[in-house]
């Protein structure tokens, strides 16, 4: 007989979270159901509507591969998740860790039990949820004038590697930035508090930082932020048959030998940073929670230390009102080289 395996939940705003279960809960059986709650039961457990309507819901996972049915169910006795798991008389249940603490589970629970129903509790997946999606896309939508408030100009010497760079890109960058006398695109550097002190950590930049510091520049445009509030993920990389590498960062297609960097948290680089270790280049894959913007600031100020930060923040404020500042979404790869 083959084991049916059925998981419950919203399902809104589909994410990786959702997919690790669901993956993770085919493998146990042989029919994968999936049991989407109602929008009216969504309204009454949460709070709110969910985005999506349960009909749009359902249709996205219906079109997962590894799905084998999609039904409804609501809140009310009858149509419920127990009068569901009487009808479907599941072999398994496959739930996120957090599902026995997100409602009361004292009837459905007995019910596994008399029907001999295994419960699988599995781990969330680290820093993606519905309500962090929602989040991103607010701030995404951010205004320009807010994005301004974290473009810093900060001193090279104070700022922390935990990544590699790449020679050869970073002998490209110190051309290109000496031929056109400008520096142009920000650091994203990450704070983070310890032991009483703030490191300011390079996220994304590390070839940019090491061409500037060979160009004996004091001080570098950087887009600050909480290192908290950047997403951060491994990355992926894809070896052409010439052997040049592209990676997931830079939204390339899945195309050439896939390479896959193991998981690493905020923690991680932080001891890095702290222990003067490296990741290899382009092993993390981190983005900011706002637009990107490109700023031609002129290289000499950088070099002789003529561009304070005082300097610097009217400097961007004479750019931004004559429209020199160009904003981008955080959500493309640009490798640009801004024409003059």
């Amino acid at each position: 007989m083959k084991r049916k395996v059925i998981s419950f939940g919203v399902f809104d705003v589909l994410h990786v979270g959702h997919l690790n279960i669901l993956t993770n809960a085919r493998a146990m059986g042989e029919i994968l159901v999936v049991a989407v709650q109602d929008d009216a039961g969504v309204q009454a457990s949460k709070g709110q509507r969910p985005i999506l309507t349960l009909a749009e819901r359902m249709e996205q996972l219906r079109a997962l591969p590894f799905v084998d049915d999609v039904i409804g169910y609501s809140s009310e006795p009858g149509t419920d998740a127990v009068a569901v798991c009487r009808r479907e008389r599941p072999d398994i249940v496959v739930q996120g860790d957090d599902w026995l603490y997100s409602g009361e589970r004292t009837e459905i629970i007995a019910l596994f039990k008399q029907m001999r129903t295994r419960l699988i509790l599995l781990p969330r997946t680290e820093h993606i949820s519905s309500t962090e999606i929602k989040r991103r896309i607010s701030d995404s939508n951010r205004r320009d004038d807010e994005v301004l408030k974290n473009l810093r100009l900060l001193p090279i010497d104070g700022l922390s590697r935990y990544e590699e760079h790449d020679e050869a890109k970073v002998a490209s960058l110190m051309q290109k930035i000496r031929q056109d006398g400008v520096y142009f695109n920000p650091l994203t550097v990450g704070t983070w508090e310890a032991d009483g002190a703030t490191m300011n950590i390079v996220v994304d930049g590390a070839n940019r930082l090491e061409a500037l510091r060979r160009l004996k520049a004091r001080n570098v445009p950087c887009m600050l932020f909480d290192y908290r509030q950047i997403d951060l993920q491994p990355n992926v990389h894809y070896v052409q048959p010439d052997g040049a590498v592209r990676r997931a960062s830079e939204f390339v297609t899945g195309e050439g030998e896939r390479r896959e960097f193991p998981p690493i948290t905020r923690e991680d680089i932080v001891r890095c940073v702290q222990e003067g270790r490296m990741v290899q280049s382009g092993a993390t894959w981190h983005t900011p929670p706002c637009s990107v913007i490109r700023l031609r600031v002129p290289l000499a100020g950088l070099i002789d230390g003529s561009m304070t930060p005082e300097a610097f923040t009217a400097f961007v404020l004479q750019n931004e009102n004559r429209g020199n500042i160009r904003y981008l979404q955080r959500s493309v790869y640009v490798c640009d080289e801004w024409e003059s």
